[in-house]
């Protein structure tokens, strides 16, 4: 973004281009499109609408995406049946189970942003240009927020594929046995080299399919704090004319107007993020469930790498769902924040005008009641999820302490 482009969302200028809305996610975009799920041309791609066509071509340049992901989950659909059939035991079945769900909520989210791709575009570009004057501020703090979510994928993506990777190293027969790969690497079936070669490419395609959820949900926990700036823009506007000594009947008509915008905005947003939020809180139960106990249960006798891949995993996780959880709760808690702020304008206004009292009283019942969470899970309402991953996690972390301190013992 150049310096004009910069002044002119500084200043709220009513020029700003989707092109230049858009900037402010730039990280986020540039790693999608290096990912091959987003066209190099975003600001022609969003005017289309959504058909078979344009769900092909995006197919087509996640290609390699899809090939991952798809070809991971009838590998690990193949382990769990040869676990039943073979000696992998019950947690080795617990287990797979658990990868095949976390990669069919994987394929799900990626499949979900390839089609409906626009219309979250689209959202962050009509909410920007729901108010007269746009949010000043918000591009540095977008900006900011889009870079360490970036920062934090990349990071995270590259500490499980190590870690992967040394559990490969330390034992790769024991690493070929428990992903269903055939040869025996210790008496020469497999050369040892060639042996480190394959589970750093597995390694790699396994980080790849762990980290499609974190890609996608980080995307929609940025639009999420993107919604929640601007409410805070609205909530300071309703604070602004509430501390006006008189309200006018045309000022009270704006609020609700702007009100049914930003209300809209904040549903169509859930419409298109509740499978995906949905998809994330089956993956923490999936995993903190079935596949982590499932591995350290069935090694019966893991050792510190084992427990340094699992561990990476678990804070990688945990670090994202205080993240999302954050992020998803802001817009509703300070939309809703505006409340006692219209009940002062309602007091303000002129009492023998029963039009605008009437305006005034549909405000705040508008803004009480706003529908931010329409369908699914509902995105801005965190509560029930929160509780059943804590639970979960609880689970996963008694599990994990007494299967160390046996090992200790």
């Amino acid at each position: 973004m150049n310096w004009a482009q910069y002044n002119l969302i500084k200043s709220g200028s009513s020029e700003i281009g989707r092109n230049d809305v858009l900037h402010m996610f730039r990280a986020m975009l540039v790693m999608m499109k290096l990912l091959g799920v987003l066209p190099r041309d975003l600001e022609g791609d969003i005017g289309h609408e959504i058909d078979a066509r344009s769900i092909a071509k995006s197919m087509r340049r996640a290609g390699v995406l899809l090939f991952i992901v798809f070809g991971y989950l009838i590998h690990f659909s193949a382990a769990t049946i040869y676990n039943v059939t073979h000696d992998g035991g019950f947690f080795g079945f617990f287990a797979n189970c658990g990868y095949v769900l976390r990669n069919i909520f994987s394929a799900l989210c990626l499949i979900h942003f390839l089609v409906f791709q626009r219309v979250l575009l689209r959202i962050v570009v009509d909410g920007f240009h729901i108010f007269e004057e746009p949010p000043r501020g918000i591009e540095r703090r977008i900006r900011r927020a889009t870079v360490l979510a970036v920062c934090f994928d990349v990071v995270s993506y590259l500490a499980i594929v190590n870690a992967s990777s040394y559990c490969g190293y330390k034992d790769v027969q024991k690493y070929f046995n428990f992903y269903l790969y055939k040869g025996d690497v210790s008496n020469g079936t497999i050369h040892k080299q060639l042996g480190y070669v394959l589970s750093t490419l597995d390694a790699t395609a396994y980080a790849t399919i762990m980290s499609v959820i974190y890609w996608f949900i980080s995307f929609h926990a940025c639009v999420s704090l993107y919604l929640g700036y601007l409410c805070e823009n609205f909530a300071e506007i309703v604070r602004k004319v509430s501390r006006q000594s008189s309200v006018s009947g045309g000022q009270v008509k704006s609020l609700r107007r702007l009100t049914t915008r930003l209300s809209d905005i904040l549903v169509r947003f859930d419409r298109v993020g509740h499978p995906v939020v949905f998809c994330w809180y089956l993956n923490i139960v999936s995993t903190l469930i079935l596949s982590a106990p499932g591995i350290l249960l069935g090694m019966r006798k893991a050792s510190p790498y084992d427990y340094g891949y699992m561990l990476t995993d678990l804070i990688t996780m945990l670090i994202v769902f205080v993240g999302v959880n954050f992020a998803l709760a802001d817009p509703a808690r300070v939309f809703r924040s505006s409340f006692v702020h219209a009940l002062k304008i309602s007091t303000k206004v002129d009492i023998n005008n029963e039009e605008v009292n009437h305006s005034a009283h549909v405000l705040i019942v508008s803004i009480n009641s706003a529908k931010v969470a329409a369908t699914g899970c509902k995105c801005f309402q965190v509560t029930r999820g929160m509780v059943l991953a804590i639970l979960s996690m609880v689970s996963t972390y008694i599990i994990v302490v007494y299967q160390f301190i046996e090992n200790a013992l």
